[in-house]
């Protein structure tokens, strides 16, 4: 006689409405995660306007504000800071 083996003690089947439960709760969470998406999208693009309005972009000061400056300072000779 061959040993038995044991039996797993989770054994269900799933029926028919359980295979549509599953699908319906997989198909709300993929709108779900669609719409939150969405909205992270719209409510970043909208800050991004929003701070180009508020702060608008300017190539050339930008570029100027990254140039050394040490060309354009002078030395104090006596206390060595620049002026």
């Amino acid at each position: 006689m061959e040993p038995t083996r044991p039996r797993s003690k989770i054994t269900k089947t799933f029926s028919r409405e359980d295979a549509e439960d599953a699908m319906e709760e997989y198909k709300n969470r993929a709108a779900m995660e669609a719409f939150v998406a969405k909205l992270f999208a719209t409510i970043s693009t909208t800050y991004a306007e929003l701070q180009m309005v508020q702060f608008p972009y300017k190539g050339d000061a930008i570029q100027w504000a990254g140039t050394p400056s040490s060309t354009n300072s002078r030395r104090s000779p006596s206390s060595n800071t620049v002026i």
